[in-house]
């Protein structure tokens, strides 16, 4: 087709340009029809107090955005971290202390009854070193603070001098004068000589701990950015208190990853200072449970190490890398481990010889925990989403509080915002506009047919007052009327026919003729679904049942002319 304009409109028309890429892209894009957006109808209520509600929910709605964007750090990506290791020995201290505690003087004001069959009675310290100071199992370590040491003898031949010699026999060396001494005839027959030897550890403070710790990142569920993980950097270690100060131990605080790689080293008492505890601490002070013993040197408990990793941005330490937070805790429990050795000695005629060591001390615990934060857009994107989501929340309230909440202005206001749509109803208004246009178009084309000349001189006659303004100048007219052209004149003839300025005032119905011919055309094929669910041909059956079709009405008519002329004729006839 020829889409330029005719010759005679050449002195109105623009003169041809090359095309833009803008308008190259249009007009290659122009035949595909399936492209289009969906935007929602919107009404705008000019009520100035609904508008003030409207607002209040809008900067409510935008400061909490703003406030969950700035806290949660909506740009970055937070990696748990749920995993590690601590590797952990004992070194014996540089100077043993011949120090002696009320422990050790006064170990009487010690006991402790825990029920009928548990008594803890220490009578003595003893100073342990080497592998008796500790106890160690895979990464399990275990401090002893209060021993009971129990040496037992099984006889099978009891007699009153093996009873008598089991009360007369000299105690073991490292056995305090202090022993407790029992014998017991067992269930089958057979007896048991027992020397038991209840002792505090003399100073288990002084025992060193040493650590090694590192970290695990997850491998699954990350939110990888496109430019992949950053680089983490070095680890510092810093030792802190439960209220978030620093704690110092051997004179220090901090540790750069050299430092900590060698391990960090301090005595189980400055451990126990960091959390604000010593091994003469009354338990029920830390603790609410029952049946807790009056010192923690006699229960033992568990020394809680807490450690928080932090990437570069999660922490406020001057250190680009990661930072360990070293938290140390008491958690306040009977804490106990027992040994059984069977052994074969020549005394008594005894045929089992058996020595039992039940501990109480302390052993470490770990923790991890910590946060790892990178730039990434997957959080980015889905605060978006949730912004929008949001963002749509004082629309749908209002629409509420004005369709329900407002009385009688509710009813009209729904009316408008929710517009009941039917096709029947539809149709004749459709209808009605089209033949108002039908009329406008003789009107106006009474003096002649509409052609291009005589739609342009309407179009100047419609923006006369903005032309003289100012506001639209001839090549904005030619623009408006390129426009026109293309809506009203559709085949390109020059002229404006009756069906083409029809169908152009019917462009803002939701019918179109073409809709209503296909709708009632009688040989359309009716889908089962559009019968079963549609109701417009049973409303149209129904309500035009009482009205006789005009085909009928001009046959009727047809009928009574040609009877009244034959009746003429015969009289004329006769």
């Amino acid at each position: 087709r020829d889409w330029s304009l005719p010759k005679w409109v050449a002195t109105v028309a623009s003169p041809r340009r090359p095309m833009t890429f803008g308008e190259t892209l249009a007009s290659w894009l122009d035949p595909w029809p399936w492209l289009w957006v969906e935007i929602p109808r919107r009404v705008s209520l000019q009520s100035k107090r609904l508008a003030c509600v409207y607002f209040i929910f809008v900067v409510a709605v935008v400061a909490y955005l703003m406030t969950d964007f700035i806290t949660t750090e909506a740009w970055t990506a937070k990696m748990p971290i749920t995993h590690g290791t601590v590797t952990a020995w004992r070194e014996a201290p540089a100077n043993l202390s011949s120090r002696l505690g009320q422990h050790c003087t006064q170990p009487e004001l010690y006991d402790n009854q825990f029920s009928g069959g548990w008594i803890y009675r220490p009578r003595s310290c003893r100073l342990l070193t080497g592998s008796s100071a500790f106890r160690k199992q895979g990464n399990w370590l275990h401090f002893p603070t209060y021993l009971e040491e129990t040496y037992s003898w099984i006889h099978t031949n009891c007699t009153n001098a093996t009873k008598q010699a089991c009360f007369d026999m000299s105690p073991p060396e490292d056995v305090s004068a202090s022993v407790e001494r029992t014998w017991e005839v067992l269930h089958d027959s057979s007896c048991k000589c027992s020397l038991k030897d209840s002792f505090f550890a003399q100073n288990p403070e002084d025992e060193v701990l040493v650590i090694i710790h590192e970290y695990f990142l997850p491998q699954q569920g990350l939110y990888l950015p496109f430019f992949g993980l950053p680089e983490w950097g070095s680890v510092l270690t810093i030792l802190r208190r439960a209220d978030g100060s620093r704690c110092a131990v051997g004179g220090k605080s901090s540790w750069t990853e050299d430092e900590a790689s060698t391990g960090i080293a301090a005595s189980l008492g400055d451990w126990m200072s960091c959390a604000n505890a010593d091994l003469d601490a009354d338990p029920t002070a830390m603790s609410k449970g029952n049946n807790l013993a009056k010192h923690l040197r006699t229960m033992g408990f568990s020394l809680k190490f807490d450690l928080e990793y932090m990437s570069t941005g999660a922490h406020s330490e001057d250190h680009d890398g990661v930072v360990c937070y070293i938290t140390v805790s008491v958690y306040v429990q009977w804490n106990s481990n027992v040994e059984v050795q069977r052994l074969s000695l020549p005394n008594l005629n005894s045929d089992v010889v058996e020595h039992q060591m039940y501990m109480y001390g302390v052993t470490p615990t770990w923790g991890f925990k910590g946060s790892f934060r990178y730039v990434s857009h997957t959080p980015f994107m889905a605060w978006i989403v949730q912004a929008a989501v949001l963002f749509a929340l004082p629309a749908t309230l209002m629409r509420y509080i004005v369709e329900f909440a407002v009385g009688q202005p509710s009813a009209i206001y729904r009316r408008e915002t929710c517009r009941p749509f039917d096709i029947y109803d539809h149709l004749r208004k459709t209808q009605a506009r089209m033949l108002i246009s039908h009329a406008t178009y003789h009107q106006i084309s009474r003096e002649g047919p509409l052609d291009m000349e005589r739609l342009y001189s309407y179009l100047e006659d419609l923006y006369q007052t903005q032309m003289k303004a100012g506001i639209v100048d001839n090549e904005d007219l030619d623009l408006l009327w390129k426009a026109t052209l293309t809506g009203f004149d559709s085949d390109r003839s020059g002229k404006v026919s009756l069906q083409e300025f029809v169908a152009a005032a019917a462009l803002i119905d939701d019918l179109h003729i073409e809709d209503i011919v296909h709708f009632m055309d009688k040989d359309r094929k009716v889908s089962f679904l559009e019968r079963f669910l549609d109701s417009t041909r049973h409303q149209m059956k129904v309500k035009g049942s009482s009205i006789v079709p005009m085909r009928s009405v001009d046959v009727e008519k047809e009928t009574a002319e040609a009877t009244g002329g034959a009746s003429s004729a015969a009289s004329a006839a006769g």
